[in-house]
């Protein structure tokens, strides 16, 4: 097996839908990390975004700061991950949520190429 190969599988591991669930629990819809909804409201307009601007994200989980930046503020997020659980999750999310005129992408990762 090769390195990849066990990173990817960790990776699925730790991010399976039910840990997605429980991290959510603790950092509010949207989020696995810490920061969560309270700390995107306090950096995000610190960006100076206007509507029709691109945004790369990079470690951007299932996108609770990539969904707040393109409903709000109008733009287009190019979100990457490593994780293709992760990447699966914000996928299932941007489609179900209305981001009036801004778009939220999640590219394939290096590892779900591989």
């Amino acid at each position: 097996m090769t390195d990849d190969t066990q990173h990817e599988d960790y990776l699925r591991d730790f991010y399976s839908e039910d840990r997605i669930a429980a991290f959510e629990k603790l950092s509010g819809e949207g989020y696995i990390g810490s920061q969560g909804q309270a700390v995107t409201e306090e950096i995000a307009p610190l960006l100076g975004l206007k509507e029709g601007d691109k945004v790369l994200d990079v470690g951007s989980g299932i996108g609770g700061f990539a969904f707040y930046l393109a409903k709000n503020f109008g733009v287009d997020v190019l979100c990457i991950d490593t994780s293709t659980e992760i990447v699966k999750a914000g996928r299932k999310r941007a489609a179900l949520i209305d981001l009036g005129k801004g778009r939220v992408r999640y590219p394939i990762t290096s590892h779900a190429m591989a």
